[in-house]
């Protein structure tokens, strides 16, 4: 069934006639009214611990029977713009935002994003492409998942154990069918494992999986649940998008109709956090295709937050659907509010009036083309996929919404793909507050980018790169708070390519991505791990000889002395002052627990006098 791709659908517009000449007004309009879904209530279906799921894989050995396949190209959009014929509002930056995040900013920072380690995450065991490149970092564990396998090892490399996809979503769980496109996060709020796959692809059985780990040790117990993607059996699901806040666990999906492989529009499961922190029943709130159907338009490849920030309310939204105005490109930012079993779904107001206003569209400042070239790479004219323009990844931290994505450059005429990022306050009328482009030469490309912030504003940002003289591989870049906004530091090489890539188990696709993971550490909040995918040395000179592998790399020197926050070398009542005066946020929660308390309190005295 994976084998086959679909045609690429153009999604509806939806847009009014009157949208066409509506003219923009002074300042933002009021949102519309919230969308609300339907309550569900889903039980479990089964458990299963690690060294269960490690037995049954050794049991089956699936892998060894397995054929090898293509996992079916996430559907897309044309690579081409969507034009609103609107006069846009010249809203940007809100003004004085960049001098205000400069000021406040924490001097608890990284000291630099230097590469402190790096091993293999997992192998490529020839069964899949492309690996659907996904990770997360807990307090003593990475664990990776892909479309191949699922792994857990420690944070020097040492690779605890490895069991198939299917084994870890079906053996013994309780969940039947064929998973794809699995998506994973550690929730620091929590401290849980929290994931999730779709399954049965173009199928009336689509459904999607979903696992919560019992601790944040991903080695003992999780619960499994299987949420049915829709009950009159017309659509299937694509394309997960994954957020969590204090409140919530929001999954997105593109949905398609089985029969033609329609568009039928995005549909989100929201599912009150408390219910899957407790391992019984969930309840979820289904929220159809439609609801997202604002300002008279509406989204695609809708990603939810990771959100860190403990207090706040509600979960942000981004998407980049390919809409333009005046050619300019135009990002949607949208929110869950209300209570954890009953959510509403709100766009931001945006930046348009009339029948658009409440759209929730914003302009970029680094414009970008819709249409971008598969990458280049040494050794082959053969191009390796880059896919489309859709949002990659999404995070909420200290305040501000930050997202990350492929866009071609220049515009028009694309020659290269770039990585594009992203940081929105969403509470300001014009909530862009920086962006950045990370881009070569032509025919130089950097593509399926992930990115998050830790609790200094410190951001990471890890990617492919690849170039005629050039092997895909693993790279990263970044800024420390403090750096010039709109900029990122030198790129970093995580694993440098090692061979030409041009497997496509005679398909003619040379897949590659669908994401990558780049996380923050939880035990300190501020080293970064990213998880990215690099072409291996080929095994042999066959079709399907050439291999690829996930790379982890340790990202970041942390400060010897962070108690010092006035940064004069030494911690003293200078220190004691700036710490009182944040006491009851988070701006240096020491210990990661969400805010400034007596612990936070008691590591300060305890590294008094001198750093060392």
């Amino acid at each position: 069934m994976k084998l086959s791709v679909p045609t690429v659908a153009r999604m509806s517009l939806r847009i009014a006639a009157v949208a066409l000449v509506a003219g923009a007004v002074g300042a933002p309009a009021a949102a519309q009214e919230g969308a609300t879904g339907e309550r569900v209530v889903i039980q479990p279906v089964g458990r299963a611990t690690w060294s269960q799921l490690v037995a049954a894989d050794m049991i089956n050995q699936r892998d060894l029977f397995k054929l090898p396949e293509v996992v079916r190209q996430p559907t897309q959009l044309d690579k081409s713009e969507r034009p609103l014929d609107l006069e846009r509002i010249d809203l940007e930056i809100e003004p004085g935002e960049a001098q205000a995040r400069a000021e406040s900013r924490s001097l608890r920072s990284l000291d630099d994003l230097a590469l402190q380690n790096g091993f293999l995450g997992m192998a490529d065991n020839n069964t899949s492409i492309p690996p659907d490149t996904m990770g997360a970092a807990g307090p003593n564990h990475l664990m990776t998942i892909l479309n191949t396998q699922v792994g857990i090892q420690n944070k020097s490399g040492g690779q605890f154990s490895i069991v198939s996809l299917d084994t870890f979503w079906t053996s013994g769980t309780g969940l039947s069918g064929d998973p794809f496109d699995p998506v994973l996060l550690y929730d620091a709020l929590s401290g849980r494992w929290i994931a999730a796959a779709d399954a049965d692809s173009f199928s009336p059985n689509s459904s999607i999986f979903f696992a919560i780990s019992d601790t944040d040790d991903p080695t003992l117990g999780w619960t499994y649940y299987e949420i049915d993607a829709d009950p009159t059996n017309v659509s299937w699901a694509d394309f997960p998008g994954f957020g969590v806040n204090s409140t919530w666990v929001a999954i997105t999906n593109n949905m398609f109709t089985v029969a033609g492989g329609s568009f039928t529009g995005v549909k989100m499961w929201v599912i009150d956090k408390s219910t899957a922190l407790a391992g019984g029943a969930l309840t979820v709130t289904t929220f159809n295709q439609g609801f997202d159907f604002a300002g008279n338009l509406d989204g695609f490849t809708m990603r939810p937050a990771q959100t860190f920030d403990a207090a706040e309310p509600d979960l942000f939204i981004v998407d980049n659907s390919g809409f333009s105005s005046g050619g300019i490109p135009l990002l949607r930012l949208s929110r869950i509010s209300g209570t954890g079993p009953a959510p509403v779904w709100n766009a931001l107001p945006g930046i348009f009036g009339g029948v658009n206003a409440g759209s929730g569209l914003y302009s970029v400042v680094n414009d970008f083309s819709f249409g971008f070239p598969d990458a280049s790479q040494a050794g082959s004219g053969v191009r390796v996929q880059t896919n489309d323009y859709r949002v990659i990844n999404a995070v909420y931290r200290n305040g501000r919404l930050w997202c990350t994505h492929t866009g071609g450059l220049p515009d028009p005429g694309a020659d290269r793909s770039a990585t594009f990022w992203y940081e929105w306050n969403p509470a300001a009328g014009a909530p862009l507050v920086q962006s950045g482009v990370i881009s070569g030469g032509p025919d130089s490309h950097h593509f399926f980018p992930s990115l998050s912030v830790n609790s200094a504003n410190d951001m990471v940002i890890g990617f492919s790169r690849s170039d005629p003289g050039r092997f895909v591989e693993a790279a990263y870049t970044g800024r420390l708070a403090g750096d010039a906004f709109g900029t990122t530091g030198p790129i970093t090489v995580m694993k440098a390519g090692e061979d030409v890539y041009v497997k496509s188990f005679g398909s003619g696709q040379v897949r590659w991505g669908d994401y990558s993971a780049t996380v923050v550490d939880p035990v300190d909040d501020l080293t970064f791990w990213s998880l990215q995918q690099y072409a291996e040395t080929d095994v042999g000179g066959a079709a399907n000889d050439d291999r690829w592998g996930a790379w982890w790399s340790e990202i970041g020197t942390s400060s010897a002395c962070p108690a010092d926050l006035t940064g004069d070398g030494q911690v003293d009542g200078a220190d004691l002052g700036v710490l009182l005066g944040a006491w009851g946020t988070n701006q240096y929660d020491f210990n990661g627990d969400g805010t400034i308390d007596g612990a936070d309190l008691g590591i300060l005295l305890g590294s008094w006098g001198p750093c060392p």
